[in-house]
């Protein structure tokens, strides 16, 4: 009874409390409240202001309705079901407006201009000529145009001004019209080669589809994972899309794949055909080549940078270095090194990658042929890799991305303060040598323990490739002052002595790394990285060699040229060639009366004795003997390669280790303790260390070797070490 009695109160509450319909003798007809059950309904916008009671109707309330005024309802919320996946997306793109807004708050602090365009303000005509005038950062968008223009461009100074006139019609009291045709920026007018988006309509002969996919897992081995030259699973469906119906596939992708193929190959030094290794891939592709320089795509500068790449293989220096420059102006034209924010964050993601790569690419053989870098650091804002980093699930090591831009940029400016083209300089600042130097020591101690556990066992070849590069580097930057010591210029003083030093550890890890590389398969046979390692680590040794030092990884260093020469190897041929030269000059030098040819084929140089007085030079310190005592460097292995090569865990399935080679783990006890720590995994940091003060307390001065050698001699020889080095620097 009670529950009755409340429940018959309640609805004659809502009966009071509901608004009664009238008829509007104006509109003759019946208003209908917004909310007519439940909850209050909402009040217009002019009831609200003035706090009277609205009656809620469509479409006016009475209110409104008798003062003839517009009646305007505030808008209500909706509910909205959202995937948590789209929630992620959204508080992901807000931190990234966010994070953009913060930069350009700050760029605003940094460089604010004063209130009539000066920075201390001043007024009237000062301000305009002396001082700054507000710069905003024109943008385009790939929805209005069909590529990037920089700031400095005609078509981003007048699609702005456009975008300027068109907002102030907009903001006029005229109706909103649309915008004329020439208000926004519009696709350029140009010839087009309609053959670029046409299917393929000639005749290729792709190798079996097993075969491939072997070729594409070397590369994306050695390559796939510090350098963006994949999309993995994308490339592996359109190669089943490809075996499945060729035709329907645009020759430019039959080219990427092509050279990717010839790259493959090329890794693997053997071709079944018995060529040149990737060459009948490399010449199918060029025969799909079209020039997409004017629409330019992300693959287009992939396929560039491969084509280059594979030249690097055939010792063609110069080819290379105009493929790269494509790729770098085609990267440009895109606009991969701007930050631009209408992109999806994968697309971003991958226009970064690309980026980056191309840019290490690009300054590394710049640098190796001695010329200027390309684009320099300071003329890139799009974020470093491991800034904003989003992750693809595609097994590219980002870290190991970012090591390498830090890397490059380094050589950037080597190049730019050791090696500066100035007009009548004639010398090189020790202390820029030192600095540089000192760059490239910190960044090896930031490698974390991941990267330096990985550096002898590996599933790829990216850790061993940072460390040689790194070394190279160094190797690069200290040889001018080792020249210069040798030529004696310069006194051995103990910060020389020092950056020598770190220049022979650099060397000697190199050829170590690369004979570990070469037992456990994973050496390039053919590329030309790896002979240009070996031979710049050796060049620096035989010059070291010169003031009464012995190294064993000189035999190492030649032993691993020559396998890489009989493999076809056109650098190290090239490289070979040197040698002999070099060779030929040490039998110029008193004290060795000819370099012959051992039973083994070690060089084996015959010495006479010094004159009375005279400090000897020692042969074997450069060229030593049989009898004497080798380490045999080039047949280094871990202590466990060998249950290693038996499972196949840590070798690579692609390129097998002669059994030579692999027999030589019964003579790692007879390693020197410093390199047989190495490869014990002794914390690289400390190996460095103790390599450095080893090799600084054995750098001598080169007086004895000079005393030795004529005059005609010796300027032959250290001219030929000047230019001997491939990159000519």
């Amino acid at each position: 009874m009670a529950h009755t009695t409340e429940l018959g109160r309640t609805q004659k509450t809502l009966q009071r409390t509901r608004p009664r319909p009238r008829l509007d003798p104006k509109l003759g007809v019946k208003p209908l409240a917004v909310r007519p059950v439940g909850r209050a309904h909402l009040a217009c916008l002019r009831c609200r202001t003035q706090k009277i009671k609205c009656s809620g109707g469509e479409p006016a309330c009475e209110n409104c309705v008798g003062a003839t005024k517009a009646c305007r309802y505030p808008q209500r919320e909706k509910k909205v079901t959202l995937l948590e996946s789209q929630l992620d997306g959204l508080a992901a793109r807000i931190e990234f407006l966010e994070a953009r807004l913060a930069e350009a708050e700050r760029g605003a602090e940094a460089g604010e201009p004063g209130e009539n365009g000066g920075e201390n303000g001043e007024a009237g005509g000062e301000a305009g000529e002396a001082g700054s005038i507000p710069f905003r950062s024109f943008k385009t968008d790939r929805a209005l145009s069909d590529t990037y223009f920089g700031t400095s461009s005609g078509q981003v100074f007048d699609s702005e001004l456009k975008s300027h006139l068109f907002a102030i019609t907009r903001e006029s009291e005229a109706p909103a019209a649309p915008p004329a045709a020439g208000a926004l920026p519009q696709r350029r007018h140009f010839f087009k080669d309609p053959s670029l988006d046409s299917p393929f309509s000639g005749i290729v002969m792709l190798p079996d589809k097993t075969y491939a996919l072997q070729l594409v897992a070397t590369v994306v081995s050695f390559l796939g994972h510090e350098y963006y030259l994949f999309d993995a699973e994308q490339l592996y469906a359109e190669i089943d899309e490809a075996y499945e119906r060729l035709r329907d596939k645009k020759p430019l992708w039959i080219c990427y794949f092509l050279i990717t193929l010839a790259v493959g190959e090329q890794y693997m030094a053997h071709s079944p055909s018995g060529d040149i290794p990737g060459m009948g891939f490399y010449m199918a592709a060029m025969r799909l080549y079209k020039s997409s320089y004017e629409e330019p795509t992300l693959q287009f500068v992939q396929t560039l940078i491969l084509i280059a790449f594979y030249l690097q293989g055939l010792n063609s220096a110069n080819a290379a270095f105009s493929f790269y420059g494509l790729a770098m102006r085609s990267a440009l034209i895109q606009g991969l090194h701007r930050k631009l924010s209408f992109l999806p964050p994968p697309e971003l993601e991958r226009r970064r990658r690309l980026w980056w790569t191309i840019f290490i690419m690009d300054s590394i053989w710049c640098s190796n042929l001695g010329h200027p870098i390309h684009v320099q650091f300071d003329d890139v804002d799009v974020d470093l890799p491991g800034e904003n980093v989003l992750d693809l699930h595609d097994g590219f090591d980002i870290e190991l991305s970012g090591y390498n831009v830090r890397l490059a940029q380094i050589l950037g400016t080597v190049m730019r303060d050791v090696y500066r083209p100035c007009k009548g300089a004639t010398t090189i600042e020790v202390k820029t040598v030192l600095c540089c130097v000192d760059q490239l020591d910190q960044l090896q101690k930031l490698l974390p323990a991941r990267v330096q556990n990985n550096l002898l066992v590996s599933e790829n070849r990216s850790t061993a490739n940072l460390y040689l590069r790194l070394n190279q580097y160094i190797v690069v930057t200290t040889r001018p002052l080792l020249l210069s010591l040798f030529e004696g210029h310069v006194q051995p003083t103990d910060a020389i002595k020092r950056v020598v030093s770190r220049c022979v550890t650099a060397a000697i890890l190199n050829i170590d790394i690369l004979a570990n590389l070469q037992n456990n398969g994973w050496l390039s046979a053919f590329g030309f990285w790896d002979a240009q390692y070996c031979f710049s680590s050796l060049i620096i040794l035989v010059i070291c060699s010169f003031s009464g030092n012995r190294y064993p990884q000189v035999h190492t260093g030649r032993r691993i040229n020559t396998y890489m020469k009989d493999a076809g190897n056109f650098t190290a041929i090239d490289n070979e060639h040197r040698l002999l030269e070099l060779d030929d000059l040490m039998s110029k030098i008193p004290g060795l009366s000819a370099v012959g040819e051992s039973q083994n084929g070690k060089a084996t140089p015959t010495s006479s004795a010094p004159t009375r007085g005279e400090k000897a030079f020692d042969p074997k310190i450069v060229f030593p003997t049989d009898s004497s005592p080798s380490y045999d460097t080039d047949t280094l292995l871990p202590p466990d390669v060998s249950k290693a090569s038996a499972t196949g865990s840590s070798l690579n399935p692609n390129t097998a280790p002669d059994a030579s080679v692999l027999d030589s783990n019964a003579r790692f006890d007879a390693l020197s303790p410093n390199t047989r720590s190495l490869f014990q995994q002794q914390s690289l940091s400390d190996f460095i260390s103790d390599m450095r003060e080893t090799c600084s307390g054995s750098i001598g001065d080169f007086a004895a070797f000079r005393n030795n050698v004529s005059p005609d001699t010796w300027n032959e020889l250290a001219s030929n070490l000047q230019f001997w080095d491939h990159s000519g620097l």
